[in-house]
């Protein structure tokens, strides 16, 4: 069960649409179904009606939810999905991710038929840690939390609405791992974390296999866009796109040409009318700062963009930065260091169970910009030789990543599920 729509599902379900996602999850996924041992069915969300169907290599079934009620309960989700598990009485449910509520409905639906035990969750970013001030707004200061935008005002996407409907969801989350036998997770801090909600849980632990292109390919100095800086997500506080822009006018005296390219739409509303009457609070927040620093030219907004399109704008970077105020093991920061991209990273969350902060990376203290423009300074110093603290990144991730090693591990969890 997966919270979002996946290629290969969409593509059998003949669904063309720009909520396919979790791609991270397709390489697991064609390894299960070329197993011998697997038969797959497959439930991912989508906007739109329930709908089933089944190919000769899986069946799958798509169940109703949008961005409008994914922090809702529904009572007819975990019937609709009592009605799939008693049909089909599998050996393992595994839910990727907990951190909607229908992986809390899945479990109902799945202990009223004695399956409770059968279900395992894949830990991914753990929401109710996620929602606590301290880590959604991430240093923002009060003006920017309360900041609201006629479109906020419309859809309740003002940062404070969207950290309230982070803790909705953070609820069922701590309710689904109180009530749940099983989990997988992969860092020391996810580790800890949910054992301090329920000390009985099974941890069993496997590392995440990434999307297939991030295995080729290497990262070279003298092919990169000297001075230019990768980021991956903004769209809401947590991320910290707010700390590297405070970070920027420092660089910026230092090296004057540098530019940081963001995946995503404009979240500033510069680019067009649309993004601009789709401006939410904490979008107009950081255009304060961009027009006060005066720092418009030095940022561009990629739009969204596919795995090889992510891929080629890593390696054509010559930095690429996370600034999240809490991550477990961010598949960003992974596929950086597969392509073997100079990265600087915050130390939070699980991050340094993946990531050696003294050898592989630069890293700084969470929330502390001066520290960052230090960091990205340095590595611009350091041109071609920081290619060796790369290099050494890349063979720590190919180790972490490693897909065979991990299908392994997975299937190895499931039969000691099954087995009880």
């Amino acid at each position: 069960m997966t919270n979002k729509l996946l290629p290969a599902i969409a593509n059998a379900a003949g669904i063309t649409s720009d909520l396919v996602n979790e791609g991270w999850i397709s390489g697991v996924f064609s390894q299960l179904i070329n197993s011998n041992n697997i038969n797959l069915i497959v439930l991912c969300g989508y906007n739109g009606c329930n709908l089933c169907g089944k190919n000769s290599s899986f069946e799958w079934v798509l169940y109703e939810e949008t961005s409008k009620n994914e922090y809702i309960y529904s009572k007819n989700q975990e019937l609709f999905f009592k009605k799939i598990l008693a049909k089909s009485q599998p050996d393992i449910i595994h839910i990727w991710g907990s951190e909607y509520p229908h992986s809390l409905a899945m479990l109902y639906a799945a202990k009223a038929l004695g399956l409770g035990n059968k279900i395992v969750v894949w830990l991914q970013g753990l929401i109710s840690a996620c929602s606590l001030p301290y880590y959604y707004y991430a240093g923002l200061p009060d003006e920017a939390v309360n900041i609201k935008t006629l479109y906020d005002r419309v859809m309740r996407t003002d940062v404070k609405s969207q950290n309230i409907r982070f803790s909705i969801r953070g609820k069922y989350e701590i309710e689904l791992l109180e009530k749940t036998t099983h989990c997988i997770g992969r860092t020391a801090w996810d580790q800890c974390y949910v054992y301090s909600v329920n000390p009985r849980m099974n941890y069993h632990h496997c590392n995440e296999t990434l999307r297939d292109c991030f295995y080729s390919g290497f990262w070279h100095y003298e092919s990169c866009s000297k001075h230019s800086i990768f980021f991956s997500q903004a769209s809401y506080p947590l991320k910290g796109f707010h700390i590297l822009l405070r970070a920027l006018p420092d660089i910026l005296k230092k090296y004057p040409d540098t530019h940081i390219y963001v995946s995503g739409y404009d979240i500033m509303g510069f680019s067009s009318l649309k993004n601009f009457l789709k401006l939410k609070g904490y979008g107009k927040y950081l255009r304060r700062i961009v027009l006060n620093e005066k720092l418009g030219s030095h940022i561009t907004f990629t739009g969204r963009l596919s795995a090889e399109q992510m891929k080629e704008q890593y390696l054509k970077s010559n930095i690429f930065v996370s600034c999240s105020s809490l991550e477990n093991s961010s598949n960003s920061i992974g596929e950086a260091m597969l392509l073997g991209v100079p990265t600087i990273v915050s130390e939070v969350g699980g991050t340094g169970s993946i990531i050696d902060y003294l050898s592989e990376t630069h890293s700084f203290s969470n929330l502390d910009y001066k520290q960052l423009a230090k960091m990205v300074i340095d590595v611009f110093e350091q041109e071609e030789s920081i290619s060796i603290q790369a290099r050494r990144a890349r063979e720590h991730a190919l180790s972490t990543h490693n897909r065979d090693a991990n299908i392994s591990n997975l299937i190895s969890i499931y039969e000691t599920i099954k087995n009880g």
